[in-house]
């Protein structure tokens, strides 16, 4: 199992409201799917690259609206960023050797 690190100001960070906004959802639903990323993110792309695997971040998320507008308000919303290579990257995510375990924060 993998852990994945949190801040407590996570459920208040602005891009998780912005986040609540585009989707039309309450921040406590938009919460529980992008640490449902995190986690997924932790257990398989094994890092913040999440390139490969763009056609399954919704299912991560267990988004059932409709097709791509999960990933396009996680862009809008600047917790889905891309470098100048195209690669996907979830904001904020990083290993951290020195406790084995990932952390997530949109502060970073």
């Amino acid at each position: 199992m993998t852990a994945v690190r949190t801040p407590s100001s996570l459920a208040n960070h602005p891009k998780i409201k912005r986040l609540a906004m585009h989707l039309g959802e309450s921040v406590p639903s938009v919460l529980g799917r992008v640490m449902l990323l995190a986690w997924w993110a932790a257990d398989y792309a094994k890092g913040d690259d999440i390139t490969r695997y763009d056609y399954d971040i919704e299912d991560a998320a267990r988004w059932i609206g409709s097709p791509r507008d999960f990933t396009s308000a996680l862009f809008k919303s600047a917790i889905l960023t891309t470098d100048e290579e195209g690669h996907i990257y979830l904001s904020g995510f990083r290993y951290d050797g020195e406790n084995d375990c990932f952390v997530f924060d949109l502060n970073d």
